[in-house]
């Protein structure tokens, strides 16, 4: 089972190359089913798909580039050439909300993306951890005093 997932998972991320906006979110959805077969025990594809991931989501993809780190560009050049003189007061006020709105989205879209690439690694290191350790603790060992 865990095979089928991590299989899936790759034919999604190579499938998801060449779409140009959803593609980023048919990666994220692989993601999830590389996640469900590190759960289920399978290393070598969860990282292989994991790392074609990054590389896709982070170097190849400038739409969720601007999806993650577009708000941040946009305060940036607000902050270079200053607030808009034909907005009046109350347009720059919007302006400024709508800069700030837009950078706290592209923050969630960040965390999302580096929650779901870490994801797969951590059950896999959580799940390989449990198994190797073998003997069960005896809590008393652990007593103060």
């Amino acid at each position: 089972m865990a095979k089928g997932f991590a299989i899936a998972a790759f034919v999604f991320v190579l499938l998801s190359f060449p779409v140009p906006i959803f593609g980023n979110y048919m990666t994220l959805g692989a993601l999830v089913l590389v996640t469900i077969a590190a759960w289920n025990g399978d290393t070598a594809w969860t990282i292989a798909v994991t790392v074609i991931s990054g590389v896709k989501l982070f170097l190849m993809s400038p739409t969720w580039h601007l999806a993650m780190f577009g708000g941040a560009y946009m305060k940036a050049v607000d902050q270079a050439v200053g607030p808009n003189q034909n907005l009046g007061p109350v347009g720059q006020t919007l302006s400024q909300n709508a800069t700030n709105q837009m950078v706290s989205a592209n923050h969630v879209a960040l965390f999302v993306t580096l929650a779901l690439l870490a994801a797969p690694i951590a059950v896999m290191f959580f799940k390989q951890n449990k198994a190797s350790s073998g003997t069960p603790v005896d809590p008393s060992q652990f007593e103060i005093g």
